[in-house]
């Protein structure tokens, strides 16, 4: 049969006793909205277990009745294995086997190939390392042009009306406001950091947030303020909407889920995950983190987070539960919570305000009023099998946004999965498939936000346009090896940018661009400039020239 890609079920768990594992590694019960590899026949199956950083993390391959840790290292190919526990097993039988399991994974951004074989020397050692190779030549400008562009790149996809001024979160004293808009309308917190895009090209989209840990959910908030719930580093991040000064606001214990924006309060409400009776808990807290307080707990009522959103209108907060699988509400007046509807397994959800309905995610796509009633398929499954389900609304055109994996096998079993975001009406007609990675968890926000007029003296202030650049205070990461006048030469090998010319500079990010330039680092350098027209690389040069 081959591996399959699919949510672990509650039978999984106890069978293979998820729970004690994940408990040696993460110090709490396993929460079962987890994808795996899986091989039926076979019960082979991998799982990852923690991650170490931004990079690295630790798996469990179950192998013939076996379980084998193992150490993988994200690159920008795939995965390198650095590491293999001592078993039974040869290597090469071992990785052989494990290969097919991450390449099924492939499309969620878990893995893809296995890079460096085993020798069966190694076989002898308790804890195989296959990371023994030549460490590559670094070409050092490379290094710092990747550093400078990362930073900056943010700056220049930017419209020239755009002005973010960032508000004084803990003493907001100024009356006189202005509304400025941005060219973002959607976010979204994948694997692998939190993306912007406009709702009228959902091909493409901005890198803002480059984090490999394991992002649940996001929103904007009125002054432009981005939020994201990490549950890799237990709590909810901040940064300006251009990905700069990000910072923890709110910690949560393990488990952290779901993510809804309250702008007439001005509050951020999640999910934290209690410990000892296992089931999660509504928090909220400012905008600036502070005043963190538990909202509902009820083990009773709700048990698993999986969405979140708030009801501008009326006021309450729509969650979906998936252990209980059931849509409810919790009125924040009187902080009681109704089950609304019965699901199957619900994810993301938002409101219609337009026809006064909750819409939520599952394998297909359904709605009910606001009270309960009247449930209706919206756009239903067609024997397709989807995961990581989620949908927005886009209140500019009334379109419906429904992000899945679309799980797809051949006749041999192997998997093509595609990452699918489907346009419709708001009843479900005239749908439109888009494939972009846009699909874990899209949130569209009124991109015209409140701007003070006065900030504080003490607030860092960040104008962007085509024709002013200013580089943040990110670049001084950079003086450490290169100096604050960009007069040192990295480690006494790489060039001295300061003795470079704003041309030599430009011609240097455009020969990265069509390949003409760098040494082996140069296809990074490629990925992160592609995206740019060759006047808004020259606007890079300039930055760099006038620090």
């Amino acid at each position: 049969m081959g591996f399959i890609h699919e949510y672990t079920s509650q039978d999984d768990i106890d069978k293979f006793k998820l729970d004690d594992l994940l408990n040696r590694y993460q110090n709490t019960t396993f929460f079962y909205k987890h994808h795996w590899a899986v091989d039926k026949v076979t019960n082979n199956w991998l799982i990852i277990v923690k991650h170490l950083n931004n990079f690295e993390s630790i798996w469990i391959f179950h192998y013939k009745n076996t379980n084998i840790e193992i150490k993988l290292y994200k690159t920008e190919e795939g995965w390198d294995l650095t590491s293999i526990a001592s078993n039974q097993f040869s290597n090469q039988e071992v990785i052989s086997s494990l290969r097919d399991a991450l390449q099924v994974l492939d499309n969620v951004n878990l893995a893809k190939i296995i890079k460096k074989e085993i020798s069966s020397q190694e076989k002898k050692e308790t804890v195989v390392s296959i990371r023994n190779v030549p460490k590559r030549k670094i070409n050092y400008l490379d290094v710092l042009m990747a550093v400078v562009v990362i930073v900056i790149m943010f700056y220049i996809a930017n419209d020239k009306n755009i002005v973010s001024i960032v508000k004084d979160e803990h003493n907001k004293t100024s009356k006189k406001i202005q509304s400025v808009k941005s060219k973002y309308n959607i976010c979204s917190a994948e694997a692998d950091g939190v993306y912007l895009s406009n709702s009228q090209d959902l091909k493409n989209q901005t890198k803002v947030v480059d984090i490999f840990k394991q992002l649940v959910a996001c929103g904007v908030d009125k002054y432009g303020e981005l939020y994201w719930t990490n549950r890799g580093d237990n709590g909810i991040f901040k940064a300006h909407l251009d990905g700069t000064n990000i910072r923890k606001i709110v910690t949560l214990p393990v488990l952290a889920s779901g993510l809804a924006i309250d702008n007439k309060r001005e509050r951020i409400y999640s999910a934290q995950w209690n410990i000892k009776r296992k089931y999660h808990e509504i928090v909220a807290a400012d905008f600036s983190g502070k005043n963190k307080t538990i909202l509902f707990s009820n083990r009773a009522l709700l048990r698993s987070v999986s969405g979140m959103f708030y009801d501008k209108v009326h006021d309450k907060l729509y969650i979906s539960d998936l252990t209980k699988q059931q849509i409810v509400s919790l009125d924040l007046k009187t902080k009681e919570l109704k089950k609304l509807v019965s699901a199957n397994r619900p994810e993301g959800l938002t409101v219609d305000y337009k026809n006064n309905r909750v819409i939520w995610a599952d394998n297909a796509l359904y709605s009910v009023n606001i009270d309960g009633s009247d449930k209706k398929i919206l756009i239903p499954s067609e024997g397709e099998k989807r995961i990581a389900a989620t949908v927005t609304i886009d209140t500019t055109n009334n379109h419906l946004l429904f992000g899945y994996l679309l799980l797809i096998s051949d006749a041999n079993n192997n998997q093509n999965n595609e990452n699918i975001i489907e346009v419709s009406n708001l009843d479900g007609t005239q749908r439109k498939k888009i494939k972009s990675r846009f699909i874990r968890s899209p949130f569209f926000f009124n991109n015209n936000f409140i701007v003070s007029k006065k900030a504080e003296s003490n607030q860092q202030k960040v104008i962007v346009s085509q024709d002013k650049l200013m580089i943040t205070s990110k670049l001084k990461q950079c003086f450490a090896c290169h100096g604050k006048d960009w007069s040192k030469s990295a480690l006494g090998k790489s060039l001295i940018v300061k003795n470079m010319s704003e041309k030599n500079i430009a011609k240097a990010l455009k020969g990265y661009k069509n390949g003409s330039y760098g040494g082996p680092m140069k296809g990074i350098m490629k990925g992160q400039v592609a995206r740019y027209t060759d006047k808004e690389l020259d606007a890079i040069a300039q930055a760099i020239r006038t620090q």
